[in-house]
């Protein structure tokens, strides 16, 4: 009879022990942490007891506050203790852009890229309200970074015993935008047309690809080979730079000596703008060749012979 008693009081014992296995670190709101919050457990373990109250920074629970907590029915506690982390508070847009803002400022060339891009953060982290901080993985230099769209992960740094621990990593989508001035047409341009002043303004916009090639600032008298409709950009690939005087082209030629002018036809045997030199040949009302001179464009029909 004494031998059967001892046999059931095992039994019981056996029956409503239970083991704890931790999570190495766990996501919360903010609190009450309970048991089934920071371990799985085998055995009848009392889950929805409540281990830590509300908490605004990072904690250690330690394996030893899990056991004391978990009770005298709990055999074993397997795992050093949890990192609990509670994420209240969410950075807004404008927290997020400054955020990413100072850990490009820490790249090399980090403050001139910020001169000539724009970025913009998709959301803010979650942390906790104080006591940690972000890392942002970013490239060690800033050249490396492109307009367009990223994904960059940050990781969540706690200091832990003289060192920095990560205790969890996020992702924040980064969109950057380059700054280019651009030229946008100030009515619609036809194809064929050569450009003048005033046909085009020239506008700061902020893209988000590199890959867009825009026509440069001095596109005057350059030929559309597209139509470009009002307040649209001008692309390089819609021009065909043309010169003033082009090669081939007929040209006025004139001789200049004290007290006699001298105007005769040439052809110009070279391509150039305004103040430039070409090179010319004379053409004779007999149709007799002459030698080349070289002359002074003047402008797109007038050249002067080159003393």
């Amino acid at each position: 009879m004494i031998r059967f008693l001892i046999l059931v009081l095992v039994c019981s014992s056996d029956l409503f022990a239970f083991k704890l296995f931790l999570e190495p670190v766990v996501r919360t709101q903010g609190g009450p942490v309970r048991l089934s919050d920071v371990s799985r457990s085998e055995g009848d373990s009392p889950k929805d007891k409540v281990i830590l109250g509300s908490i605004r920074e990072a904690y250690f629970l330690s394996r030893d506050e899990i056991q004391r907590a978990a009770g005298t029915d709990c055999e074993a506690v397997y795992g050093p203790g949890v990192w609990v982390v509670p994420l209240t508070k969410t950075q807004d847009a404008e927290e997020a852009v400054e955020s990413m803002k100072g850990a490009i400022r820490r790249l090399s060339g980090g403050e001139e890229f910020l001169k000539k891009h724009t970025i913009k953060v998709s959301a803010g982290l979650k942390m906790p309200e104080q006591g940690a901080s972000a890392v942002y993985r970013l490239p060690p230099q800033a050249n490396k970074l492109a307009a367009g769209r990223m994904i960059v992960a940050v990781d969540l740094i706690v200091p832990d015993n003289g060192k920095d621990r990560t205790l969890l990593r996020q992702q924040v989508e980064l969109v950057i935008y380059r700054q280019v001035k651009v030229a946008v047409a100030t009515h619609t341009l036809d194809q064929g047309d050569v450009i003048a002043h005033g046909d085009f303004k020239m506008e700061t916009r902020e893209l988000d690809s590199d890959v867009e090639k825009f026509a440069p600032e001095n596109l005057v008298g350059q030929r559309l080979i597209d139509r470009v409709d009002a307040g649209k950009p001008i692309y390089a690939s819609q021009l065909r730079k043309t010169s003033t005087v082009r090669r081939g082209q007929s040209i006025t030629l004139i001789h200049q000596t004290p007290g006699i002018v001298v105007r005769c036809k040439s052809t110009s045997l070279t391509d150039a703008e305004p103040g430039g030199r070409i090179k010319v040949r004379i053409l004779l009302p007999s149709g007799k060749k002459t030698d080349i001179k070289e002359a002074d464009v003047v402008d797109e029909n007038t050249a002067v012979l080159a003393r």
